[in-house]
């Protein structure tokens, strides 16, 4: 096991008997023994930890975070530890910024957003707030605070399907609709709905409920066309409320779509139309069945030789007569067959067996 793998301030020694047994350096330079099970050790390291951070009561936002961290047992992975860095270190650059708040002046993740529009990040909003919602929660079992968490949880994702449901549904709606949607995609300047249509009235979002549908309707028939299924069911499930709890919230700069979603295309129209149609049955290509088994018969080059072996080396008239007959009936078939696929542009005379058309012609008919 390396050594880097340990927590901080975790050690280990082998005795004797080539057993691993694991010890904590605490801050007076003593060691505490932690046993010979690692992942027991973690958990008595992480007991030990936290029991320190409990007697400090950190105070403020960013001695919350060092208690935090502090009590984190290392990642297994490295991508999840340096992403963890990366999203505690915006934490702290906001709450430095905000002058390291005591927590119960902790207001809600609105302000945070605010600033983090104006900063650039490689870590996304909503994972910070995911892992300060985490952060609280460590406070709470710690006793350190004791009312909820200030920052309610946020998925960009899902807010962002919604803008882009949005954004199909406005090419579709009609005014006072189109006013409510524009100030949400930033199509012109923000402005209110017109007063008479004003969303406040219970009679006035019932009506702007029915422009939705029917704008909706519409732009669910355009993306069937055009093969994007992915938005049918956020654009069915678009309501009045959803568009209106995002006005004036500050994410939506950060989950606006980038460009214009195009419905022009006909995707689906084009993959059909690469896929070969195929047939379920014989009769479909115009084949009797009985012909199609007998000329996959007559394909076989052995078949074929043993017919024109009986042709011209059997002595027996009956046999004979009645080996012409049989081969004539073939012919006839084969002849048949190869009209229709010549219409269907399935297959060339070259396809047929070389051994009809000698026989054909042995028999007159070639």
């Amino acid at each position: 096991m390396k050594r880097t793998a340990y927590p901080s301030g975790m050690r280990s020694r082998r005795g004797r008997d080539n057993t691993r047994t694991f010890y904590l350096i605490q801050p007076d330079g003593t060691k505490l023994m932690l046993g010979q099970d690692f992942r027991l050790a973690c958990q008595r390291w992480v007991e030990v930890q936290q029991s320190q951070v409990q007697q400090e009561r950190p105070d403020t936002a960013l001695a919350l975070l060092s208690g935090f961290q502090r009590c984190s047992l290392p990642s297994p992975s490295s991508a999840a530890f340096l992403r963890r860095q990366a999203e505690l270190a915006t934490l702290r650059d906001y709450f430095a910024d905000a002058g390291d708040p005591m927590l119960d002046t902790i207001a809600s993740e609105a302000d945070f957003l605010t600033w983090y529009i104006h900063r650039k990040h490689a870590t996304s909003p909503d994972a910070v707030v995911r892992i300060f919602r985490h952060v609280w929660i460590f406070a709470q079992e710690l006793e350190i605070v004791g009312r909820a968490c200030p920052w309610k949880s946020l998925d960009l994702s899902k807010v962002r399907l919604k803008l882009e449901a949005a954004d199909v549904v406005y090419r579709f709606a009609l005014a006072p609709l189109t006013g409510l949607l524009e100030e949400l995609l930033d199509k012109r300047l923000p402005r209110t709905i017109e007063p008479h249509r004003a969303p406040s009235v219970p009679d006035d979002m019932q009506y702007l409920q029915v422009l939705l549908k029917q704008a909706a309707s519409t732009a669910v028939a355009q993306l069937r066309a055009c093969g994007r299924m992915d938005l049918v069911a956020p654009v069915y499930q678009l309501t009045i409320d959803d568009l209106l709890s995002l006005r004036g919230s500050p994410i939506l700069s950060l989950v606006r779509p980038p460009g214009r979603i195009s419905l022009e295309h006909r995707r689906r129209e084009y993959l059909n139309s690469l896929k070969t149609p195929t047939q379920s049955s014989r009769e479909s290509k115009g084949l009797d069945g009985r012909a199609s088994v007998r000329l996959r018969e007559l394909s076989d080059p052995e078949v074929q030789q043993v017919l024109v072996q009986r042709l011209f080396l059997d002595e027996n008239p009956t046999s004979i007569g009645q080996l012409k007959i049989e081969l004539e009936h073939l012919f006839n078939i084969a002849v048949d067959t190869s009209a229709i696929l010549r219409e269907r542009n399935l297959m060339d005379k070259e396809h047929l067996p070389e051994a009809l058309f000698v026989t054909g012609a042995k028999n007159g008919k070639g």
